[in-house]
Order: C-alpha cells, then structure tokens, then sequence
C-alpha cells in the first residue's frame, strides 16, 4: 500500500459525503413507503464512505507497519503487466469503448449490449482468465432482474 491509496481514500469519502448532502435532497419523494426513491443514492454514498474509509485505514496501517529500513518493493501480485499501448492512448480506448457501450444500450438494449462490451472491457483491464468471462451473464442477468423486479426501474 501507498500513501497515495490514503489519499485517495480520503478524496473518496469527500465525495461520498458530498453526494450523501446534495443527491438525495434533489429527489423528490413520492408516497408514503419508508424506501423510496432517496434510498439508493443515499446507500451509495455511505458505501463510497465507508469502503473509501476502509481503503485509507489498510494504507495507513500498511505504512506504519512497514519496516523502516525496508526497501518499498511492490509484492509480486500487485506489479502490473507492461502495457503495449501508452498510458494515454490506452485510457481514450478504454474511455471511447464507454462511450460505444453508453450508446449502443438504446440501440440494442441493457443485456445485449452488456454481453458484447463487458467482455472487451475485462480483456482491455487484462483479465485474462477465461472462467470469469461465463460469469458475466448471469451478473448481467442478475442486475437486470433487480432493476426491473425489485426497484421497478425500466432498463434500455
């Protein structure tokens, strides 16, 4: 761990607690049930809290666990494998491969569009274990059935 993942968790719960004050206060409730439509930005946002203080206390612990005289070697698990493509050129790939999925959702609607660009994106963040790949589609399934089922949310 870095000082940076503290950091970053620290700009992360500042977001959190920022869409806990505003978002939720944008929605206006309808009717009288106790979950309404303020329930789910609003348990978002206490989720990025409590995940991003979570992420700040690991860093912090692993910093002051570590051994001073030590050198800051990265384990052998967290080395990232050399990309081909520079830093910039891979993330507006990755960025307009977004955009491509954000627009084809109305044309060929959520879970097809999900099966063709989910699949791209994993192999883009190279994951590159083809047993997780199967799995994409009962998550896919499983997320289309909460919107449509439980929240009654109509997805594309």
């Amino acid at each position: 761990m870095k000082k940076s993942d503290a950091i970053c968790g620290g700009l992360l719960f500042l977001c959190g607690g920022v869409i806990y004050l505003m978002i939720p206060g944008q929605i206006r409730e309808v009717g009288t049930n106790s979950v309404g439509p303020r329930a789910f930005p609003t348990f978002l946002a206490v989720l990025l809290m409590l995940c991003s203080l979570g992420l700040a206390a690991q860093s912090l612990y692993a910093c002051r666990s570590q051994k001073p005289g030590a050198a800051a070697q990265a384990p052998a698990s967290e080395k990232q494998p050399r990309e081909k493509l520079p830093g910039t050129l891979y993330a507006l790939l990755f960025y307009g491969l977004l955009l491509m999925y954000a627009f084809s959702l109305q044309m060929l609607g959520y879970i097809l569009a999900s099966v063709v660009f989910l699949p791209l994106m994993l192999y883009m963040l190279n994951m590159r274990r083809p047993a997780l790949y199967p799995l994409l589609i009962p998550i896919i399934l499983g997320i289309y059935w909460v919107f449509q089922g439980f929240l009654h949310v109509r997805l594309p």
